[in-house]
């Protein structure tokens, strides 16, 4: 267990550590978990569009395999056309260059924010990850059914081209130092996982708001993430606020009472099915009955509930009214709307499986 982990660590360290390297090879990272009578054997690959076949062929030998694929931040990190950099009105707000730097405009190249005058990063123009990435993913899954996916990115990655391929998908964000140690403890059950997700993942790119990466002005409203989503009447890959863990735990029942101007507070009961403790994220969603947004779903509130293994819980959810506020210009602040509110108990938006409460806004 101890030498897993270790390699674990240091090879996600290597992944979030690896430089851009003008595309020449991906940034994929492939390594064949491997349990035998022997031992425990990591193998790993720094893969190139050539080695897809080979990382292919070493899969289908092995029990479980583990794709780590993903972004770095020279990848997402905020985009800055570096030579506007160099324009009137920059320059004057620059301190003195010293004389050995020559002058600004004499083919010395410009950093911002990290980045050199070529300008990388930030505002990808598509959110999938490389094409080799995917193929590389595909190959493997192909090879091998017990294949998971962890994505290292800081938002949003398209996973249509292969997530119905692979047995299992976790998000491992930018992890950080102690992230080879947080993904074998979820790998191999030391840890529940209780994560949920920020945002929505689509089915489509198609779903996302117009974009135009050099626009200088864009009006998107309200309708982008999962409302959008809603509003073309297209279901998520993942919805906002998804996760899952060992073990199912479902919401039972749901009482919600008003306790303040603008304060409502939810009693969920949720019980679990899992042979293990868990921890469940009880999300709550409002959804106005009345008035021209009448249908429209809002996060309100979430807690935490402490699951016991097959046990049964009831928490406390605190939920806010401000998401379903109108401005009033006459006032000038958010004013309650009445009319019927719908308060839905779920584990994830949308959720089929939610208990409902009505309250009358007055």
């Amino acid at each position: 267990m101890d030498i897993f982990i270790r390699l674990f660590t240091d090879i996600h360290g290597l992944i979030l550590d690896m430089v851009n390297t003008a595309g020449l090879w991906s940034y994929a990272l492939l390594f064949v978990v491997i349990f035998c009578e022997t031992g425990l054997v990591v193998t790993p690959f720094l893969p190139g569009d050539s080695l897809i076949f080979a990382a292919a062929a070493v899969a289908a030998q092995c029990d479980a395999v583990i794709v780590v694929a993903g972004f770095t931040a020279a990848d997402e990190g905020e985009f800055a056309d570096s030579s506007a950099m160099l324009g009137e009105v920059f320059v004057p707000l620059f301190p003195p260059r010293p004389e050995e730097f020559g002058v600004p405009g004499d083919g010395q190249a410009v950093s911002v924010a990290g980045m050199a005058s070529d300008g990388m990063g930030g505002d990808r123009e598509s959110l999938a990850l490389r094409p080799v990435d995917e193929r590389i993913i595909l190959a493997v899954a192909a090879a091998n059914p017990h294949t998971v996916v962890a994505v290292v990115a800081a938002g949003t990655v398209m996973m249509e081209a292969w997530r119905t391929a692979v047995a299992g998908v976790l998000m491992l964000w930018y992890a950080g130092m102690e992230g080879g140690h947080a993904l074998a403890d979820v790998l191999l059950g030391a840890v529940n996982p209780s994560g949920r997700l920020p945002f929505s993942i689509p089915t489509s790119e198609d779903h996302l708001p117009f974009f135009d990466r050099n626009a200088t002005a864009i009006t998107y409203d309200r309708w982008h993430g999962q409302r959008l989503l809603d509003r073309l009447g297209v279901p998520a890959a993942y919805p906002f606020g998804f996760g899952l863990s060992y073990g199912d735990v479902v919401v039972e029942h749901v009482t919600v009472e008003r306790t303040g101007e603008e304060e409502i507070t939810a009693r969920v009961t949720v019980t679990s099915s899992g042979d293990r403790d868990a921890q469940h994220v009880v999300q709550l969603y409002a959804v106005l009955q009345d008035g021209d947004r009448a249908g429209e779903r809002a996060l309100v509130g979430f807690a935490v509930a402490d699951m016991p293994a097959g046990g049964r819980v009831t928490v406390d959810v605190p939920g806010s009214l401000r998401p379903v506020s109108r401005w009033d210009g006459a006032e000038r602040r958010l004013v309650v709307p009445s009319g019927t509110l719908m308060v839905e108990a779920a584990s994830c938006w949308g959720d089929p499986a939610c208990r409902t409460a009505t309250l009358t806004l007055s």
